[in-house]
This record gives C-alpha cells, structure tokens and sequence, in this order.
C-alpha cells in the first residue's frame, strides 16, 4: 500500500504543484502589503521522517519548499543549490536533526532563516512539527504543531501548505484536525456590500452575495467575489465540515470619488487640461493615476495642484482662490456723503482701498444732494482714481414745495370760486323763474347767464389746476426720496 502511495505522489507531482502555484499565489495577493520589503532569504532542510518512508518524507519537504516559493515572502535556497554548497563544505545532511545543526547549516548557506522539523504518522494520523530559526540569534522564532486525520494525498495537497501557512501566522485553525476533512463538505455564508457580487469557490462560479452555499469541500478553499466597479475580493477560507462558515466582505471601489468646490461659482476647474465645471464638480468614477488640478478665473491668481487618487479614494477639496488686487483712490464732496460699491457699504474711503479687479458702479449720497452713479475699472496692481461732487439740490426742494403749496391755494380758490358762481346762477335762475314783469325776466335771465359762464368756465380751469397741483404734489415726493430729505 505505501509503494502504491509513493508511486502516486511521484506520478502527479507536477500536476499537484501547479494547483498549490495557483493557490498560493492567491495568497500572496492577500498578504503582499505585509510583505513589501525586501525578502529574506530562507532554506527548507529535509524533513525528520518517522513512521513515513523516505520518498515519501523527501516528496513532502519538497512539496513544503514549493509552496514558500508560490508564497513570494521569502528568497527559497532551491534544493540542488543547498547541496552543491554543502558539498563545497564536505558537509553532511544526514543525522541533522537538531535545531543547532540547521543553524549551522543556514550559516554555511548565507541565509537569514530556516525551516526544519519533522513529519510522522501513527496510524492514520499525520504530524507536521515545523519551526522557523534565526540564524543570526539561532533562536525559535516560530513553530507550529499541525496534526491531520486521513488520507497521504490529501496532506500533500492540502495539509502541507496549511502547516506552512499556521508557521508563519497566515492560518487561524486549531492544532489538530480531528476528522478526515476528505469527501466531507460545510456551509458557507457569504455576504458583501454591496450586495450583488459574483462568487467564484476555487474558481468556480456559486451565484452571487447574498448566498448560502450548501456542500462546499471541507479544507482550505479560495473565495473570489467580483462585482463590476469594484476591485475584486480574494480571501482563503477554511471550510469546517458539517458545520456552517460566514464570510462578509467590503468591496472597495476601484475608482476614485472626487468633489470639488470653488470660493466663485464662475470659476472653471480643470483636470489634466480638461473643462470640467464651474463651481464644483463632483463624480464618483475617477480612473486612478496622478492628475494636475486647476481652478482658474480672471479675477483671481490660479490655483494649480498635483493630486495622486488611488482606488476607493475620496478626494475632497474646497478651493479658495486669492483675488488680483488693485486699489482704489476716492475724492468725495460732501465728505459725509455714504457710499456704496456694487450695492455694499463701503466704511471707509480717504485712504486708497485696495480692491478685487473686475468692473464696478460707485453710488455716493448725502440728504438734499443729488445723488451721483458712476461706472469704473480696477485694475491689477493699478490705482483707478475717482472724483465724486454731490450737486446740492435743497433749493430745488424748497422751490419746488414753495410751488406745491402755491397750486394747493390756488386749486383751492379756484374751486370755492367756480363753486360760488354756481350758487349765484342757481339763486338768479330762481328769481327768473318767478319774475313779474319783462325787465325783472330779463335782469335775471342776464345774471343767471353771467354766473353760470363764470361756473363752467371756473370748472374748466378748476380741473387744469387740479391737475397741476397733482403733478407738483407727487413731483415733490419723488424729489424729496431722491434727495433723501427724510434722511
């Protein structure tokens, strides 16, 4: 049963190591950030066989060798170059069993670390007894203990990268498996945010997040989850037996958000040289990469930038750009006149105001003065100079009250009068009406006639001053608000 074992092993080799490349690969992926630096160089010594024959020994230490090379943490002293050197020494690897002798060993290779331990079976039960050795203190930096329960060729598939994997502290599992994980399956519960995210099980599609997925193969197995815009997920995830595993994931975005506000709503930002917006911009789909932002406007000093957005940034900005500047130099008579620039008080003046560039419209104004308006330019770095002088306007005022009140009387006069007219004609139409002879019919028919002529034609007139009056009433309101009389 052994030699049809070891033949087995020998057989598939290559073929089992190419799926542990794939696996550890992934995990590499995952560890990398750890792993930056640069590496450390380590050798793998041939592990202490008891219980195994020495194939068997020789093709599990090589299968441990291959999977920290797939793992790209350390620079792996290949097998073929450790004994050339060894030799060069006339050193021998047999009966280096001690931590002592590895250390020795690591120290003729020129290597920082090393691996050695030893693997046994008792029944079937498979141990793996590894520690990693400093060779510059020759102390224990790690060890771990992984006991398995079941089949050879499942410990060289899986088992062994698991040991490697709990060595160097990448695997949370227990010390010992405790049943044959081989045909048996678990649960796995799988979630991410967002939802929606496909689910490959050692590259196997298995629907999308949410999903309990039901009979997936005890072991070590590689969960992907892809979702489109979102940088894909890769994990390792060991998968208890007859028992069920939950998975939550993340996602992160793989672009950039970016959101940008200007002090000026007219302002044009720019990325890279293209228009993007006035004002602000947002989005949220920023391919990653370095990019130059500008906000420019012609009334202020450009702002320019060098941004570096790498995926699931948010880039956040709020510009404010510092206006050009001229000055602005005011002669004003009155001098207690009240000024305003673009509709806004302006506190003080007789001292050169230093302004923003761009055009303005100066008001200045003072009670019984007319009020003056003026257009004007500033400049960068130029002083623009203005001469304001009120024209009074308090005679107009005055004259123009004086003639309000002169049509009031005499619209007033003109109305008694065309009134009395009226009374006096009704009064003689009444002595005509009862008059006893020719003469008395025809004195008052003269006087009736006379009165009422001078009625109509105070009425005529009455109405022509009325409206005169009229114009000078509402004339001196209007006045009296440009002058600001009330003020």
């Amino acid at each position: 049963m052994k030699k049809f074992i070891s033949d087995f092993l020998l057989k598939n080799l290559s073929i089992l190591n190419c799926f542990h490349t794939i696996l550890a690969t992934i995990a590499l992926l995952s560890v990398l950030p750890l792993y930056s630096q640069q590496k450390t160089t380590l050798a793998v010594l041939d592990l202490d066989a008891k219980g195994l024959e020495k194939t068997q020994s020789e093709i599990l230490t090589n299968r441990l060798r291959s999977n920290a090379v797939s793992l790209g943490i350390y620079e792996i002293v290949e097998r073929q170059k450790m004994q050339e050197i060894l030799d060069e020494q006339e050193f021998q690897l047999s009966g280096c069993t001690t931590d002592a002798c590895a250390v020795e060993v690591g120290q003729l290779l020129g290597v920082q670390k090393m691996i050695t331990g030893s693997i046994g079976s008792i029944g079937k039960i498979y141990t793996v007894e590894l520690r990693l050795l400093d060779i510059e203190t020759g102390k224990i930096e790690r060890s771990a203990s992984y006991d398995f329960q079941g089949e050879l060729e499942i410990l060289l598939m899986e088992g062994m990268n698991n040991a490697l994997l709990k060595l160097l502290g990448l695997l949370d599992m227990p010390t010992a498996t405790a049943v044959s994980i081989y045909n048996k399956t678990g649960i796995l519960i799988l979630n991410s945010i967002p939802e929606g995210a496909e689910i490959l099980i050692d590259g196997k599609p298995s629907g999308t997040t949410p999903s309990k997925i039901e009979k997936v193969p005890a072991g070590l197995r590689t969960v992907v989850l892809k979702k489109a815009d979102y940088q894909q997920f890769t994990t390792f995830v060991s998968v208890l037996a007859d028992k069920e595993n939950s998975l939550s994931a993340d996602l992160k975005s793989q672009y950039a958000s970016a959101n940008i506000v200007v002090n000026d709503p007219n302002a044009e930002i720019y990325l890279n040289n293209s228009l993007l917006g006035k004002g602000k911009w947002a989005e949220t789909k920023v391919n990653p990469g370095n990019y130059i932002l500008e906000v420019k406007h012609w009334r202020y000093l450009p702002h320019t930038e060098n941004i570096q957005l790498a995926q699931n940034d948010s880039f956040q900005r709020t510009v404010e750009l510092k206006p050009r500047l001229g000055s602005l130099a005011l002669s004003v008579v009155p001098e207690d006149a009240r000024l305003k620039i673009n509709g806004e008080e302006l506190q003080t003046w007789k001292n050169p105001n230093a302004i923003q560039i761009g055009e303005y419209q100066i008001t200045a104004r003072r009670p019984y003065h007319y009020p003056i308006k003026q257009n004007f330019t500033i400049t960068e770095n130029n002083s623009t100079e203005i001469n304001l002088h009120l024209p009074d306007g308090s005679k107009d005022y005055q004259w123009t009250k004086t003639r309000r009140n002169r049509s009031s009387l005499a619209t007033a006069g003109i109305w008694l009068l065309t009134g009395t007219s009226a009374l006096i004609s009704e009064f003689y139409y009444d002595k005509y009406c009862d008059g006893k002879t020719v003469a008395d019919v025809k004195k008052y028919r003269n006087q009736t006639e006379l009165f009422n002529n001078f009625a109509k034609g105070g009425l005529v007139i009455g109405i022509g001053f009325s409206g005169y009056s009229l114009y000078e009433f509402f004339h001196l309101i209007y006045l009296g608000s440009v002058l600001e009389v009330n003020k």
